[in-house]
């Protein structure tokens, strides 16, 4: 199974990082709220290093800090290039679906 984290990210403004682990790196994806169930449009960011998966504290170059928030593994039931349907086991448990939209916005769908 891979890992998944979620950090608590205090710059530039609040907002939350949803991580899933993936060919050595985390795939990475800006939420600008906590995970819930309704939907909601997350920012597809650049890969992170896989650090972030055990990383809190602050970070360099005035970025600010992150806490980590929920962390686990995750079971692919569907992954391409425009879809990630998964199953999350940690500190939360359910299931999240990502559908990309256009550009870097992708929708997010999660039973939790």
């Amino acid at each position: 199974m891979r890992r998944f984290v979620i950090l608590e990210h205090d710059w530039p403004v609040l907002h939350y990082d949803l991580m899933l682990e993936q060919d050595g790196v985390l795939k990475t994806w800006r939420m600008p709220g906590k995970l819930n169930t309704s939907e909601m449009v997350l920012e597809q960011l650049p890969d992170h290093r896989m650090e972030y998966l055990n990383f809190e504290g602050t970070l360099t170059g005035d970025r600010g800090s992150v806490q980590r928030i929920a962390a686990g593994q995750y079971t692919r039931l569907v992954t391409n290039e425009t879809t990630w349907n998964i199953t999350v086991q940690g500190s939360i448990q359910g299931t999240l679906l990502l559908r990309h939209i256009s550009g870097n916005q992708w929708l997010l769908t999660a039973e939790c």
